[in-house]
């Protein structure tokens, strides 16, 4: 978990248009913390779901897992290029983007496993008797086991 400013500052860092020596002034860490949050809200929206806490302030804690602060980071810089015309968006960046996203996905996106259907041959109960038996001996085609 990790303070807010400090990620956007190493997300402007990534850009080339933030050091520790000339750090990024206040109103470009607000606004890059507005994309910071509509990036974690969009990325919920498609199902990637890490528990992130959006930034009232720049300085709140985002509460997110460790293992993906980088891709956060990463993918923050990409967002907040256009914000920044003299913003550098290497090779190197973008593919660390790409990787970490698909990472990221991968690791926290919530998925629905669909119920199974059944054949129209298959034998109800397969040997075992059941309370309420009606008698059917095949299940219905398409119908829900369970």
């Amino acid at each position: 978990m990790t303070v807010g400013t400090k990620i956007i500052e190493r997300s402007l860092e990534h850009l080339g248009v933030s050091t520790p020596v000339s750090p990024a002034n206040p109103e470009s860490i607000q606004s890059v913390k507005d994309v910071l949050n509509g990036m974690i809200a969009r990325w919920e929206d498609e199902g990637i779901l890490m528990g992130c806490v959006p930034l009232k302030e720049p300085g709140s804690e985002l509460s997110e897992p460790l293992g993906a602060r980088n891709g956060i980071e990463f993918n923050l810089a990409i967002e907040a290029a256009p914000l920044f015309p003299a913003a550098n968006l290497s090779p190197l960046l973008i593919r660390s983007a790409n990787k970490t996203y698909n990472e990221i996905k991968r690791r926290w996106k919530t998925i629905t496993i669909p119920n199974a259907k059944v054949r129209g041959t298959l034998p109800k109960g397969q040997g075992n008797w059941y309370q309420g038996y009606d008698g059917d001996t095949f299940f219905d085609e398409g119908e829900d086991i369970g």
